[in-house]
């Protein structure tokens, strides 16, 4: 019996930290702020940083008084700094990533855009977005540390727990079986 209960705290811990992991990629991270002419941009990823094989790059567009700005045409090029140690066919493959950004359809995300960015490596990265709504625009660049991506803990973290409660599971049929009486023959 000790060794179910060990596969049991083996697999609460697994579900706790799955748990833990979806909720901290649930979070976006905090981004930097800059002027863009007459508007503010904030940036920040929906992922919590931005990662190679793709990130949702936000962009929140406030103008002058602090207040959202609706109706406002945004694009962004990412560009990965030409200091990095890279050999020359890496530096021709790290060409600047051009996307245009959505706004978000959520209720309450007033002033808040959106695009997938496809970083195709990690390391710095320069994102350059251009706002502009009627005669108003302007254009400002922020810096951007992408990391490599690796796997999704709380995919990982939720097979961990079915393999757990399968073999719990089957400890638990296993106990009960040799617990039972033999029948005898008549």
């Amino acid at each position: 019996m000790k060794h179910c209960s060990g596969i049991a705290a083996f697999a609460a811990l697994t579900l706790a930290l799955g748990a833990v992991s979806l909720g901290a990629q649930e979070m976006g991270g905090a981004g930097n702020a800059s002027d863009l002419g007459p508007f503010t941009a904030t940036i920040s990823f929906m992922e919590g940083t931005a990662k190679t094989g793709g990130a949702t790059l936000m962009v929140k567009l406030a103008d002058a008084m602090g207040a959202p700005v609706d109706g406002a045409t945004l694009t962004a090029t990412a560009t990965m700094d030409k200091s990095m140690a890279m050999d020359s066919k890496t530096m021709d493959e790290a060409k600047p990533i051009q996307v245009g950004l959505e706004k978000n359809s959520e209720a309450g995300k007033q002033g808040e855009y959106m695009a997938k960015v496809d970083f195709p490596y990690d390391g710095k990265w320069t994102v350059e977005v251009r706002a502009a709504r009627g005669t108003d625009s302007g254009t400002a660049n922020f810096g951007v540390e992408v990391a490599k991506a690796g796997p999704n803990l709380a995919v990982v973290g939720g097979f961990l727990a079915l393999i757990a409660l399968v073999i719990l599971a089957a400890g638990v049929a296993k106990t009960r079986r040799s617990k039972r009486p033999a029948a005898t023959a008549a």
